[in-house]
């Protein structure tokens, strides 16, 4: 008799799943609406527009998000005073903010479920808003935890070392949309990793989560 098997079903227990642009995906006018009412216009539209490269620009310098360095990180780059009591209030419009959930996603978790697969979410961002638009999404049952950018940031190794959590390395595989963070970061540990090519961008990925049925 000959066994046959699919080795990616066989070898991966843990599902570690990037938040943003892989399972959600926000409108975040309410954070812009606050700045614009608080901010010298000049310097509101210039967060408005910049506001993912400014934070790509901390997480490439701090090695975990805190209200007071984000503060102060940003009061420097955008030229006028950013307390952390402002971004304590951004943090908390995050939870009021409409977000839609990807594609595929409910189908792939749900999948995921029922083979009795660990699932979990790494993200770069404060723990407490992350968890709470998982929850008003009514997503927050399909993980077993959620990792934020407030204990380390990715791609640091530290960040993919936690949230495996108890499982090896070779036990997880981490699926997310940014090839540095999220693709890049995982297999230079030695964790398996898919990139979501929602951009379609010339790097190879995954064109649609639904894939990852056929993966695993």
């Amino acid at each position: 008799m000959i066994v046959t098997f699919f080795w990616g079903e066989l070898m991966k227990k843990r599902f570690i799943f990037d938040l943003d642009g892989t399972i959600l995906n926000g409108d975040f006018s309410l954070v812009y609406d606050y700045f614009s009412n608080i901010l010298p216009e000049e310097k509101a539209n210039y967060f408005r527009d910049n506001c993912d490269m400014l934070l790509d620009l901390y997480e490439n310098k701090f090695p975990k998000y805190d209200e007071y360095y984000l503060s102060k990180f940003l009061s420097d780059k955008i030229g006028c005073l950013i307390t952390d009591k402002m971004i304590h209030t951004w943090n908390g419009l995050l939870e009021e903010c409409d977000d839609y959930i990807e594609d595929g996603i409910i189908e792939v978790l749900e999948y995921l479920k029922e083979k009795d697969k660990s699932i979990v979410v790494l993200t770069n961002w404060f723990k407490s808003s992350q968890e709470a638009r998982l929850k008003r999404q009514l997503l927050l049952p399909y993980f077993d935890q959620v990792y934020a950018g407030d204990t380390y940031l990715k791609p640091s190794k530290d960040s993919y070392l936690l949230a495996k959590g108890d499982y090896k390395i070779e036990d997880c595989v981490m699926i997310g949309d940014n090839f540095e963070k999220d693709f890049y970061g995982a297999k230079r540990i030695g964790m398996d990793a898919v990139y979501y090519n929602r951009k379609n961008d010339s790097k190879e990925g995954i064109k649609k989560l639904i894939k990852i049925k056929e993966m695993y």
